[in-house]
């Protein structure tokens, strides 16, 4: 059985088909030549995934949860299996391993991607150019599984130049990007609807319960 099969049979459901293909290209595997760095995200080795216990904080989070990946703090990318959204997928919650509180960050796999791009470059963390390359390569992957036009959304913020941005309405040289914080905000709504901007969740349980006995 590969380690694919090997997930869905221990965890009970059945991997969306993008991450298959990603797995298949080794796209998930670090290090490697294909290995596809994503924004705050680093993959789980496929050979980690199908025992959730070994997840730091996965043990803690309600049933039907799956983690997928991390941030570099250790927070959780997650499948909600228990109930399609309305993409037809698993929707994707974002859970921070300190809180018990949790947000809904995309309908679908793809559109994880294409948030997490977005978000990569307000402000971007990379030099610039490392940032476009970066969105390049997004928006092929985004074209190739089913979504053009957020594919050509990604190429045309590409072709942007870097300006400073704003904190408190003060403008900050040293803080560039190619998007600001509510261009993202409107392509999210524009993308996805309204139920996946700064909607929240308790998925942490334990932690709820251990704070009131505290």
């Amino acid at each position: 059985m590969d380690a694919l099969s090997e997930i869905e049979r221990q965890l009970g459901f059945t991997l969306p088909k993008v991450y298959r293909a990603f797995a298949d290209r080794g796209y998930l595997t670090y290090p490697g030549p294909s290995y596809l760095w994503v924004h705050e995200a680093e993959w789980f080795p496929l050979a980690r995934m199908p025992d959730q216990r070994g997840i730091a904080g996965a043990h803690l989070m309600k049933p039907g949860f799956v983690a997928f990946a991390h941030s570099g703090g250790g927070d959780l990318w997650c499948w909600q299996t228990m109930q399609a959204s309305e993409a037809g997928e698993y929707p994707i919650a974002f859970c921070p391993r300190d809180s018990d509180w949790g947000w809904w960050h995309a309908p679908s796999f793809v559109g994880w991607l294409y948030r997490s791009a977005l978000e990569s470059v307000a402000p971007f963390g990379d030099d610039e150019a490392e940032a476009k390359e970066h969105l390049r390569r997004w928006a092929t992957l985004i074209r190739e599984f089913g979504h053009p036009d957020w594919a050509a959304d990604l190429e045309a913020i590409a072709m942007r130049r870097s300006k400073p941005l704003r904190i408190n309405g003060r403008k900050e040289e040293y803080l560039r990007g190619l998007l600001t914080q509510a261009e993202v905000t409107r392509r999210i709504q524009r993308a996805f609807g309204g139920g996946y901007i700064d909607v929240d969740f308790v998925y942490d349980m334990q932690w709820r319960t251990r704070r009131r006995i505290t």
